[in-house]
């Protein structure tokens, strides 16, 4: 064998095992993290599922991976209309919803005894429809429009807070209105006959 072939064979074989070590360890990596489709990104910790634009997420199913928090951003028209949102036990999870539908008849399944949140934001109807089923811990709902989502299981999450329902702890069920049986008579309108 020529002494300069040596050289190159022993480049490419530690080439070859570099790529190879390289590769283990890129699979490696991949079991630890989850996998990551469109619109899903991982930083600092935080699962983030991003479903930003018209209909970006419209009618999926996306379950939040264990052990880390979890945030969905519902961002447009129909952002995340009749979407499923599964929490991780044990994690923080939010929900924000900005924009016109743009979590309506969605759901969000907290799950455990953390932190579970479904924020919507300035548009009247960015939650209209939307359903919370709250867990064991801190279940809340926020909301700057007048569309708030229902919220199920309230008495069972540790504290409970609806949308200008106030807050209310484990056992207890926010404050029902229910029609008086016995109206007070305002007054009557000229020209129409005066009720019973």
């Amino acid at each position: 064998m020529n002494r300069h072939a040596i050289p190159t064979l022993l480049a490419a074989i530690f080439l070859g095992v570099l790529i190879t070590v390289v590769g283990v360890g890129a699979e490696l990596v991949a079991a630890k993290e989850p996998a990551i489709s469109a619109g899903q990104t991982s930083s600092a910790g935080v699962y983030t599922i991003d479903c930003t634009g018209t209909k970006a997420c419209e009618g999926q199913i996306h379950d939040c991976p264990p052990g880390r928090p979890c945030l969905i951003i519902c961002d447009g028209l129909d952002a995340c209309d009749d979407g499923i949102f599964n929490c991780p036990a044990g994690f923080p999870c939010t929900v924000t919803c900005e924009e016109k539908d743009a979590c309506g008849d969605s759901t969000l399944n907290c799950s455990g005894d953390a932190p579970c949140s479904m924020e919507c934001g300035t548009h009247y109807a960015a939650c209209e429809g939307a359903y919370v089923a709250c867990s064991s811990g801190p279940c809340e709902a926020t909301c700057k429009g007048s569309q708030a989502p229902m919220m199920g299981d309230c008495d069972q999450a540790s504290r409970c807070t609806e949308c200008g329902n106030g807050t209310f702890g484990m056992g207890e069920q926010p404050p029902t209105c229910t029609p008086s049986t016995s109206p007070t008579k305002v007054g009557s309108l000229p020209g129409l006959p005066d009720l019973p």
